[in-house]
């Protein structure tokens, strides 16, 4: 799993993060951020934090499990 990935991102008061299908969602004070979902990474929202878990053992399901926290958490 990607070092970066292993950190959840939390969520800040007055944030509301949504996960779909295929996209993730995130509303706060300064507007909407709209990003596409890998398909093979699986992301989980709770208890105020939002997770990012390769979906398989692939390099590049490990990989983008990092990039998809980087660029929400951005």
């Amino acid at each position: 799993m990607s070092r970066i990935a292993r950190i959840p991102v939390t969520v800040d008061k007055g944030v509301d993060v949504q996960v779909a299908a295929n996209e993730i969602t995130v509303k706060g004070p300064l507007g909407i951020l709209k990003q596409p979902k890998a398909e093979n990474v699986n992301v989980s929202v709770a208890n105020g934090e939002v997770s990012f878990v390769a979906g398989d053992e692939s390099r590049e399901a490990r990989a983008m499990s990092g990039t998809m926290r980087a660029l929400v958490a951005g």
